[in-house]
């Protein structure tokens, strides 16, 4: 830490003795509605130029990203400034002495609660607090508030199953895994706001690779209430993982029903009593029945003919 910040610069670069300085080249960056004219060299950071044209609210504490002193809006997003080329700022950039009325708004109740820590990466906090609440009041993603209707989404997973079932509400079902735990997260990050951490329920039809390949990733990463499902096992090192990680688990059998914020699931397959596990693994999977109201939907796993009849 003591050699990087020796070696950084007035505009924020890091030199080396016996070496050419690169050649600074023009800039004009338009930052809390006024254009800044001037010049840096290529590998300069937006936290250099800033303080470098009196702009030291952003502060470099960690120099690498990690702190969040440094953050500030490039183009309506949060960006960390120390690490953060200038030459690739292309929109408009807001700091903390530029902050709107959601920012103003912050920094007063930081300084009526004497919520400042030490003070030095305060900044950073007015300004990833105050772009939150721009968002809520912009765009509702209060994440409270659920879709006001029953949503089921068929994720993108490749080969394998994957349905997340969203209430009214916002509690969510998971329903199989996928194959990959990497790909089903990348899906849940997708379809779910990054501090949504909570899922309601999840249930493995059955125990194939490709259904629950993600599933011990899903309890890992994700506070999980309950999990279900047919009390079929499988010899895999897979779906070992998937029991040690689900701990007790509830069996689904026809007949069966939970419910997750007036949403039924009613489990219409396998039938009750000792399974047939000689028989094909896709016959006894999990079949459900998602009831809301007057609107139904059946997710049927893998099963075959046998099944359905």
């Amino acid at each position: 830490m003591r050699l990087a910040r020796r070696l950084r610069g007035a505009t924020g670069t890091a030199s080396c003795p016996g070496r050419a300085a690169p050649e600074a080249k023009r800039f004009e960056i338009e930052v809390n509605g006024e254009l800044l004219a001037g010049s840096q060299p290529p590998d300069g950071t937006l936290l250099g130029l800033l303080r470098d044209h009196g702009l030291t609210g952003a502060k470099e504490a960690c120099g690498r990203g990690e702190c969040g002193a440094c953050t500030v809006l490039v183009d309506g997003e949060l960006r960390l400034a120390c690490v953060t080329l200038s030459a690739t700022v292309a929109g408009p950039v807001t700091t903390v002495e530029g902050s709107d009325a959601a920012g103003n708004a912050v920094r007063e109740a930081f300084a009526d609660n004497a919520a400042f820590q030490c003070g030095y990466c305060t900044p950073g906090h007015v300004v990833t607090a105050g772009a939150l609440i721009a968002a809520i009041v912009a765009g509702g993603v209060w994440p409270a508030m659920g879709p006001g209707e029953l949503q089921v989404s068929v994720l993108d997973v490749g080969q394998g199953d994957a349905i997340l079932v969203t209430t009214p509400n916002g509690e969510r079902v998971v329903v199989d895994g996928g194959p990959s735990g990497i790909v089903l997260a990348r899906q849940l990050g997708e379809a779910l706001p990054h501090w949504q951490r909570d899922i309601a329920a999840a249930v493995l039809t059955h125990p194939d690779a490709d259904h629950v390949g993600g599933m011990p990733a899903l309890l890992d990463r994700f506070r999980v209430g309950r999990v279900y499902d047919s009390g079929s096992p499988r010899d895999t090192a897979i779906f070992e993982r998937f029991a040690e990680a689900a701990g007790p688990r509830r069996e689904l059998r026809r007949g069966d029903v939970f419910e997750v914020d007036g949403v039924r699931f009613e489990a219409l397959w396998p039938p009750p009593g000792p399974l047939d596990e000689h028989g094909p693994r896709n016959a006894l999977s999990v079949v459900l029945r998602v009831t809301y109201g007057d609107i139904m939907i059946l997710l049927t796993g893998d099963i075959e003919e046998t099944a359905q009849e």
